[in-house]
């Protein structure tokens, strides 16, 4: 079996470090990238949350217009549509995926 001369080995054993470093600095780079992924899901969410939340209020407003018996079905469906969204707020905060800073009025 051949020896291989110190240089040789020595090489390998710096290229091999150089990996390890750069291995480990990607191990934290994607770290970082989930942890920022993770935040933008939570502001497409929240963004999504204060759309659809307009959305309702605009359509109450819309049902404001109307003559009450006009109004009576456009407004069960609005008021419906709220209860829907707050049960949705309900199960993302469960899972902590929305936080409290939403940008609408409670």
């Amino acid at each position: 079996m051949e020896v291989l001369p110190d240089w040789i080995s020595a090489g390998a054993s710096a290229v091999a470090a150089v990996v390890s470093v750069v291995a480990v600095f990607g191990l934290f780079d994607v770290r970082r990238q989930l942890g920022l992924q993770r935040q933008q899901l939570h502001r497409d969410l929240e963004n999504l949350y204060v759309a659809r939340y307009w959305t309702i209020m605009d359509k109450i407003a819309e049902c404001e217009l109307l003559t009450a018996s006009d109004a009576v079905a456009p407004r069960r469906i609005a008021i419906r549509s709220y209860l829907r969204l707050s049960e949705h707020e309900c199960d993302l905060r469960a899972a902590d995926r929305v936080t409290d800073a939403k940008g609408c009025p409670e």
